[in-house]
């Protein structure tokens, strides 16, 4: 069973090259070394076209997903960007719901 990480490791993550750094070193992520950020390798959503949601609602949140680090990977990662200050669980779950397809998770490619 692998060791628990460390709080203060969790508590260090403030930007995005913290975490990439973070899930490079304490999780063991084969992200190649010369990201330093998710940008390059993420793809947006429209939550419009995308996820349903109606042209009249402004969306709480902003769904990019990674491209798949290895081929063959047989889970995807999807960030999440808060537009509030309070998480919305509706919204989660819709979205989830949505991203959650067989179909959805197959469509990453590696870096």
């Amino acid at each position: 069973m692998p060791s628990p990480i460390p709080y203060e490791h969790i508590r260090q993550i403030t930007d995005q090259a913290s975490f990439v750094d973070f899930l490079r070193s304490d999780l063991a992520w084969p992200i190649p070394d010369h990201l330093d950020s998710f940008d390059p390798v993420a793809v947006p959503y429209d939550m419009f076209d995308d996820l349903g949601y109606k042209p009249k609602d402004e969306p709480r949140v902003q769904v990019s997903r990674l491209l798949a680090m290895q081929r063959g990977q047989p889970w995807g990662v999807f960030l999440f960007k808060l537009n509030t200050p309070r998480i919305y669980i509706t919204d989660l779950r819709k979205i989830v719901r949505k991203l959650s397809s067989r179909r959805e998770l197959m469509r990453g490619m590696p870096i």
